[in-house]
């Protein structure tokens, strides 16, 4: 479980700083300002703050789909996994060629445990170009096998 939870938070690093090169490209607007300050308040976990900066993109530029992917980041490390979702398909929706998207939303369908959806935007994000991060998936791989053997009794009888 520990293992786990750092290959995560080495995706979300991956995530964060692939959003900051991305960002860093072009020429700044007020709406990738403020992208880009959220991206930093949420680097040091101050995620309600980020979610504020987000907000402010998503209301100066409303097809931000960075301000949606922040947004959703900020839902799923506080545990609000559906909210996360909603959020990261309307990222998806605005810019369906961005692999990093396809990557975190993997990263939380692994978190509601719907390993098959996971796996299958992971492989999305590949196919887009976006470097996943092989370990996790491998994860994802195991969790999904693990998940679709039949359960077994005290003493490995099958039920």
């Amino acid at each position: 479980m520990v293992r786990k939870l750092n290959v995560f938070k080495i995706g979300l690093l991956v995530l964060v700083m692939s959003c900051v090169a991305f960002s860093v490209v072009y020429a700044a607007t007020p709406s990738d300002e403020a992208v880009d300050k959220g991206i930093q308040l949420m680097s040091g976990n101050k995620l309600d703050e980020a979610a504020s900066e987000f907000n402010k993109a998503k209301t100066l530029t409303p097809k931000n789909s960075a301000a949606y992917w922040g947004l959703a980041t900020c839902a799923s490390r506080k545990g609000q996994l559906d909210e996360a979702l909603v959020l990261i398909n309307k990222a998806i929706e605005l810019d369906p060629v961005r692999g990093m998207f396809y990557d975190n939303r993997a990263v939380i369908y692994n978190e509601k445990k719907e390993y098959a959806k996971s796996l299958s935007d992971f492989n999305t994000a590949i196919k887009l170009g976006f470097q996943s991060n092989p370990g996790f998936i491998a994860g994802v791989e195991a969790s999904l096998k693990q998940a679709s053997q039949p359960p077994v009794s005290k003493d490995n009888k099958k039920i």
